[in-house]
């Protein structure tokens, strides 16, 4: 779930670890019931690798990629 980071100070705290993978998870339920109005998209199988949050949690990077990754830019195109 995490990535090597080469910085000082402190990791992440429980409540950032916890709501980004309430965000991943719920990232994930979205992109695999089809809720996006994409068909592109939804013909796609998307992996959801991490998300990150900011100390503040008003930012929230997600790693995404498709399965396989071989369609990886019409993905990015897509989202």
């Amino acid at each position: 779930m995490s990535r090597a980071r080469f910085h000082d100070g402190p990791g992440p705290s429980q409540r950032q670890l916890r709501v980004a993978e309430l965000i991943r998870r719920r990232l994930s339920d979205v992109l695999i019931q089809g809720d996006v109005h994409d068909p592109e998209l939804n013909s796609m199988s998307i992996t959801v690798g991490e998300v990150t949050c900011a100390p503040a949690l008003k930012v929230a990077p997600a790693y995404i990629l498709p399965l396989g990754g071989n369609t990886r830019d019409e993905a990015l195109d897509a989202l």
